[in-house]
């Protein structure tokens, strides 16, 4: 799990949408690939200002050892967070909490978090449906979630890749309001100062593309891409509603079918 410095705008941009505030949950605690300075350039460049901290503190990533890369505690808390608590399966993470979300949290975590943050993790998890309900009841009412997960070309990364409409399909049945929903493109090799190509997702534009349609001559040279969505719980959402595949509801509805 880590954030590129495509990502941090991603993010950045987020919080001018809904202020971040309060505290935020990562699950998976994520590395950071650039440096304190890069990222305020980033904020700079997007006109974005960053909360002022004390103390600017520094986290060792394996992957960028030329590269002084701010742990993420000083990533998320200038975005805007107080509290920054991150959950991992495994303690050599150093996380807030050590937990397998393939099983339902404690209580204690439910209705704790403004935003919480799926940075690459859901993939690693078998039981998707478990995540997505853990996820409803860490999160307060009027919080969000965002996920950033891989949707093409990361072949046994996780278990899974995430086609946009299962998040679109899904939050949209449990009633929260959708946010943001992006496809992210990438060249590889990964540079993790690469700028991306962005697609604004909406049900159905991806239908052209979905049987062999990702290819580099169609998408600037990008050839694997993820999905950056982001969703409010509302006072009306829920967890539990299993939506039908917009993309089949949309047959149905064009061919009058209930």
């Amino acid at each position: 799990m880590g954030i590129a410095l495509a990502g941090s705008g991603l993010l950045l941009q987020e919080s001018q949408k809904t202020q971040f505030q309060g505290a935020v949950l990562q699950l998976g605690r994520q590395d950071i690939y650039f440096s304190y300075a890069d990222f305020t350039k980033q904020a700079r460049a997007l006109n974005i200002s960053l909360k002022n901290l004390e103390k600017i503190t520094t986290r060792e990533n394996p992957y960028c050892p030329a590269l002084d890369t701010i742990d993420d505690h000083c990533f998320f808390q200038s975005l805007g967070f107080d509290t920054v608590h991150s959950l991992d399966i495994h303690s050599s993470q150093d996380s807030t909490y050590i937990w397998d979300l393939n099983t339902p949290v404690p209580e204690s975590l439910h209705n704790q978090y403004d935003v919480i943050f799926d940075g690459g993790t859901s993939e690693h998890i078998f039981h998707i449906p478990n995540v997505l309900r853990n996820i409803h009841y860490m999160l307060k009412e009027n919080g969000k979630i965002i996920h950033f997960s891989p949707t093409h070309n990361y072949v046994d990364h996780g278990f899974y890749m995430f086609s946009p409409t299962l998040y679109s399909d899904y939050y949209e049945s449990n009633r929260y309001e959708i946010c943001t929903a992006l496809l992210v493109g990438h060249t590889t090799p990964v540079n993790h100062f690469e700028e991306p190509i962005l697609v604004n997702y909406r049900p159905g534009i991806l239908d052209q593309f979905s049987v062999g349609g990702f290819n580099k001559e169609r998408f600037r040279g990008c050839d694997v891409f993820s999905t950056f969505f982001s969703a409010i719980k509302t006072q009306d959402s829920v967890w539990g509603m299993n939506p039908q595949q917009g993309y089949y509801r949309r047959q149905w509805e064009s061919q009058g079918v209930k």
